[in-house]
């Protein structure tokens, strides 16, 4: 089974974007804080970005605030690119719903 879920706070203001389908898509980068202190006592915090698309991206970029709470819940989706005859593999996250914590 391939899924993810996320709970963090939007970094940035994602900006939206017409792909060449038509379909409307925006790039999100949520702060997710680790469930543990570092060795300071401190909590860091990873940057994720997460792929949005159609209404979805729509919403967000509409309701979005920086430091708003949100879910993303999808799927895992690796991309193969070749570069200099060599063959890389990225991994982009896909939401498939985002909600909004109050």
């Amino acid at each position: 089974m391939n899924q993810f879920c996320l709970v963090g706070k939007v970094a940035k203001i994602p900006e939206l974007k017409t792909h060449e389908t038509g379909w409307k898509t925006c790039t999100v980068t949520m702060e997710i804080e680790r469930p543990f202190a570092n060795q300071r006592g401190e909590f860091e915090s990873d940057m994720i970005d997460i792929d949005v698309w159609r209404g979805a991206a729509e919403t967000l970029v509409s309701c979005a605030k920086v430091n708003s709470w949100i879910t993303a819940k999808g799927r895992i989706q690796s991309r193969v690119r070749e570069k200099d005859g060599r063959q890389y593999i990225n991994y982009a996250f896909v939401a498939e719903k985002i909600e909004y914590i109050h």
